[in-house]
Formats: C-alpha cells, structure tokens, sequence
C-alpha cells in the first residue's frame, strides 16, 4: 500500500492509475498566464521495474534513454541500467491526454 498526504491507505493500482494524470492535468489546467518555467516532466526507473514503466506510458511520458549507473550496493535488475522518460510542456499544456497503450521499446522479460 502507498499513502497518500492525508495518511490514508491507498492501493498501488490507484496510485499508478491516478496520480501520474492527475498531476500532469494540474499543470496543464493552471490560470491562463501562469509561468512555473518548466520545459519537461522528467522520470526515471530502473529497466526492469515494468509497472513503473508502464504508469510513465500511460501517464504520457516518452522513452528518452537507457543509462547505467555505478550503486554502492547491488539491487537486482540494475545490470540492465535505468531509463529516462520525459514528456515536454508543450505537449502537457496543449491538451494532455494520458495514453491508453504503450508508445515506447519493448519491456525486458
């Protein structure tokens, strides 16, 4: 389970569901006028870690890049590095909406 501000329990299927659109929708739906200077929405998660992956697509985020970085302890999977998504503020601003199917490389297996 994750939690939420208020300390409520909450499934990892919501917060994969929900939360990614929700902030996104946020930023594009501030006042007309409205400058926070943000040019991208950047995400990173290790190659293996699927879900994760897959809440980025959804929420409209795009495969950038796989990069490999030296841990001072093992976690299983880094061998196969970690990936970069990002989505551009123009894209969120004119009219973001999250996809429904995966737009990036195949998942490892």
């Amino acid at each position: 389970m994750r939690y939420i501000d208020d300390g409520r329990p909450v499934a990892p299927t919501v917060v994969a569901a929900e939360m990614p659109p929700a902030i996104l929708r946020d930023y594009a739906e501030l006042p007309e006028g409205t400058e926070l200077g943000l040019e991208r929405v950047v995400a990173t998660t290790m190659t293996v870690n699927v879900a994760s992956r897959r809440v980025l697509e959804r929420a409209g985020l795009s495969l950038v890049r796989t990069f490999y970085a030296q841990c001072p302890t093992y976690i299983t999977g880094a061998e196969h590095g970690d990936v970069v998504y990002e989505i551009a503020g123009q894209d969120w601003r004119s009219g973001y909406q999250p996809s429904s199917r995966s737009r990036s490389s195949p998942m490892p297996k």
